[in-house]
């Protein structure tokens, strides 16, 4: 007879563990940490594909932040507190449904990767700057979300444009030479589409309070115009800001300096058909057209502009100047100049 694998008490247990935590529940350890990290993946969402945290972003919104504030500070003459929101992959029509029309919408050109970007200042916050410039504790008034900007507030939102690409640049330096130039303004964004509405985008939303009063700035990039940049961008090294290895670049200067190359320099050319280098006898002079200058060439690339003689009993060239530029010879003329 075999004996039985669980004792009654065991089984009583068993039992009870099972009344008591209901049907259904887990009663192992492992499979309640398995419960907790489990999340939902829909295939259709496209931007659980992507990678949200992007360090070197991140770490250049707050550069841009600090530089925008300083930026504001010297022209509306008052610090503003301006903090940066993580950024946001998302899709663009969500994007767009968080941001309330009319506002000053800018179209903008992010050289030098190919595509726009768009960059919205609240009518909160450029009605802030407009009572701030003119004495005010920076409150907006109130109807001005519902009516279109004057004038006098599309010069100032214009000018919020300027000093934030401004920042933006400072912002990137030393990480990535990403420069914003604006094209146009809107009020409205059917007016501005940087992306179909299905398509990802990376928004990051700039909180800026001047006084009693601001509002936000929302720069919106897409996802696809950052991808020639996508692993600059997923770095944990936020850029090359070290300062250049000295004794590297004067060793291979040096190695440079040494390596030989074979000059070519053409003295003539002459054309001829297949019927007369057939007829051609010995003795026979083939005549070439000569020019005055000629190039002398490195691997087919020119690089010397200069003039045929003889030096010492031989054939010689002499340089007038370089084809490209070079620190030692500014006067030398760039190639594609001469």
């Amino acid at each position: 007879m075999t004996e039985a694998f669980l004792s009654q008490d065991e089984v009583d247990a068993l039992l009870d563990g099972a009344i008591d935590a209901g049907p259904g529940a887990a009663h192992d350890d492992a499979g309640a940490r398995l419960d907790d990290t489990v999340r939902t993946f829909d295939p259709g969402r496209r931007e659980q594909l992507v990678r949200p945290h992007m360090p070197v972003l991140e770490l250049a919104h707050e550069r841009f932040a600090r530089h925008l504030a300083t930026a504001l500070t010297g022209f509306a003459g008052r610090k503003p507190l301006v903090s940066a929101s993580p950024a946001r992959i998302r899709q663009y029509a969500e994007t767009m449904h968080e941001i309330a029309a009319p506002a000053h919408f800018n179209l903008m050109q992010l050289e030098p990767l190919r595509g726009h970007a768009l960059l919205v200042c609240e009518p909160q916050l450029v009605g802030g700057v407009v009572d701030a410039l003119f004495g005010g504790a920076g409150r907006a008034a109130p109807w001005l979300e519902e009516r279109e900007f004057s004038t006098a507030e599309l010069h100032i939102g214009q000018r919020i444009v300027e000093l934030a690409c401004e920042a933006w640049q400072k912002a990137w330096a030393g990480t990535y030479p990403l420069v914003l130039e604006h094209v146009r303004s809107e009020s409205h964004p059917r007016f501005i589409g940087i992306a179909a509405a299905g398509d990802l985008v990376v928004s990051t939303r700039f909180d800026i309070e001047i006084g009693h009063g601001g509002g936000a700035l929302h720069l919106c990039i897409p996802h696809a115009v950052l991808e020639p940049i996508r692993q600059t961008l997923y770095s944990t090294q936020p850029g090359d800001t070290r300062a250049p290895d000295r004794r590297w670049i004067a060793r291979l200067s040096r190695q440079l300096e040494a390596a030989e190359v074979e000059v070519v320099a053409e003295l003539g050319h002459a054309r001829a058909t297949m019927a007369d280098l057939m007829a051609l006898k010995v003795g026979d002079f083939v005549e070439l057209d000569l020019d005055q200058t000629l190039q002398a060439t490195v691997d087919g690339v020119p690089v010397l502009s200069c003039r045929y003689g003889i030096s010492n009993g031989r054939y010689a060239i002499k340089v007038q100047s370089f084809l490209t530029v070079h620190p030692d010879n500014p006067n030398g003329a760039p190639h594609g100049e001469r």
